[in-house]
């Protein structure tokens, strides 16, 4: 008697040829671990627009798609942050390398925030 799968292929030989295979075979599935049945609930809300019902491979791939879009957010975000910080560190730069014109033009200007 043999029972497989794509992955995982297992040949049990009983002892006597008057074991009927398929009580068998009901026997180690409901004793054993050899077939796990797990219920899902497969009803998404696709990119969170309509309720529908996936497969699991509908679901795992709508799954990484949200993740890879947050992540790109994410880092987009990010990015612009440290965007506006270089800017403001290149005004502090600036700043400094022109010291003394900025001391000067501080002194002698009435409104200084314009020049």
């Amino acid at each position: 008697m043999t029972k497989s799968t794509e992955d995982i292929r297992i040949v049990l030989s009983p002892k006597s040829r008057t074991v009927d295979a398929d009580l068998l075979m009901e026997q180690l599935f409901r004793q054993s671990d050899l077939e796990v049945r797990i219920p899902l609930n497969l009803n998404v809300l696709d990119r969170g627009l309509v309720p529908k019902v996936m497969g699991l491979k509908q679901a795992l791939q709508a799954f990484v798609d949200h993740r890879r879009e947050v992540l790109e957010r994410r880092s987009r975000f990010r990015l612009e942050k440290i965007a506006a910080r270089l800017e403001v560190l290149e005004g502090y730069l600036a700043v400094y390398l022109n010291l003394d014109k900025v001391i000067k033009i501080i002194r002698t200007e009435d409104n200084p925030s314009q020049n």
